[in-house]
C-alpha cells in the first residue's frame, strides 16, 4: 500500500528559494511589509535567524513547482517558530499566529506549530513574497533554533507530521515505565537493591525524555514551552548519565566518587554550551557521563589505589 500511495503535496514541502532571507527593523506592527531592497532591510542566512527577545520583519519568496500548483490537494502555509507572528502572502495579510509585540507585556506568544489554508487563487506561477512580522520576546533562550519550519505543505497534514514518529516513541514510554516499576519492586524485596535502583532512575529519566520528545507532536503549546523542552531533554539524559555513573564507581569502589562526578557534571555542562542544536545538547549530556561510566568499569581506580599500596 505504501509503495503504491499515490505522490502529492503531502510529499513535497516547499521553502524559500534560497536559504538567505531578509532582516528588517519595525517600526509599526500594524504597517503593511516595507521593501526589502532598502537601508532598514539586510540580507541574512535563514538558520542565524535568531527571534530570542527580538521584533523583526522576515521576508522571503518561495516559488511553488507546477506539480503543486496543479496538484487538487489543499495548500497550507505552516510555520513552526519560537515567536508570535503577523504574515503576509504577495503584500496582504494572510494569517497570524498569537500578536507580535514590541516587549513580553505587548507579545501575546503564539503556538510552536500552525499552519493556515492557503487558497491558489491567491498564489502566483512566479515567486511568492513571504512577509512576518515576528517577536521573540518570551523566549526563555538564544540557543535553539528559532525558525524550525517555514512553507508550503499539504494542509491536512501540517503540522501534524510528526504524530506518527510520536506513536513509536509511546511504545518506548510504555516500556520504560513498566521497566522503572520492575525494578522498583525488585529494590523493594532487597534484591540486588543498587541495581535495581539504577536501572528504575535511568529507566524514569529515560521516560522522561520520551515524554519531553513527543510532546510537541500531541500539543500545540505555547512557543516558549519549546525552550524547556529543551531544559527538560537535557537534564533528563544527564539525570540517565550521571545515575548510570554512580552506580559504577560503586560496584568498581572508587576511592574518589564525589569528585569524578563532579568533574563530570562540569565537564559536561561545558560541552552542552558548546554544540548546537537540539538534540546534540541531549546527546552529549547523556553519552559523556555514560562515556565516564564506560571508562571507570574498565580502569577502575580502585585498582591504581591498591597497587600504589603494594
Amino acid at each position: 500500500i505504501l509503495f503504491a500511495w499515490p505522490l502529492s503535496l503531502a510529499d513535497e514541502f516547499v521553502q524559500f528559494d534560497r536559504n538567505e532571507v531578509y532582516i528588517c527593523a519595525v517600526t509599526d506592527l500594524n504597517a503593511p511589509p516595507p521593501d526589502p531592497l532598502t537601508d532598514q532591510c539586510e540580507r541574512r542566512d535563514e538558520a542565524q535567524l535568531n527571534l530570542h527577545g527580538e521584533t523583526v520583519w522576515v521576508i522571503g519568496e518561495i516559488t511553488l513547482p507546477e506539480t503543486v500548483r496543479q496538484d487538487s490537494e489543499p495548500i497550507g502555509f505552516t510555520l513552526s517558530a519560537k515567536a508570535a507572528s503577523r504574515v503576509y502572502l504577495n503584500g496582504r495579510l494572510l494569517t497570524q499566529n498569537g500578536v507580535p509585540g514590541f516587549d513580553q507585556a505587548e507579545e501575546q506568544p503564539g503556538a510552536i506549530d500552525f499552519v493556515h489554508f492557503v487558497p491558489r487563487t491567491t498564489l502566483r506561477e512566479g515567486p511568492n513574497q513571504i512577509a512576518i512580522a515576528m517577536s521573540g520576546h518570551h523566549s526563555l533562550t538564544g540557543a535553539t533554533r528559532s525558525v524550525l519550519t517555514l512553507g508550503f505543505f499539504a494542509f491536512e497534514r501540517a503540522p501534524y507530521h510528526e504524530r506518527d514518529a510520536a506513536f513509536v516513541g509511546m511504545l518506548m514510554l510504555g516500556v520504560f515505565l513498566l521497566s522503572a516499576l520492575y525494578a522498583g519492586v525488585l529494590a523493594g524485596y532487597g534484591t540486588d537493591q543498587s541495581l535495581a535502583l539504577t536501572l528504575a532512575g535511568t529507566s524514569l529519566f529515560a521516560a522522561g525524555q520520551v515524554i519531553a520528545e513527543s510532546l510537541r507532536a500531541v500539543w500545540a503549546y505555547p512557543y516558549f514551552v519549546h525552550d524547556l523542552r529543551l531544559f527538560a531533554l537535557i537534564g533528563c539524559g544527564l539525570g540517565g548519565g550521571l545515575t548510570l555513573l554512580a552506580h559504577t564507581l560503586r560496584q568498581f569502589s572508587s576511592g574518589r566518587p564525589r569528585a569524578i562526578l563532579a568533574g563530570t557534571l562540569l565537564g559536561t555542562r561545558g560541552a552542552v554550551v558548546l554544540v548546537d542544536g537540539l538534540d546534540q545538547k541531549a546527546s552529549v549530556a547523556m553519552l559523556l557521563p555514560s562515556l565516564v561510566a564506560g571508562l571507570v568499569s574498565i580502569f577502575p581506580l580502585h585498582r591504581l589505589n591498591r597497587t600504589r599500596v603494594l
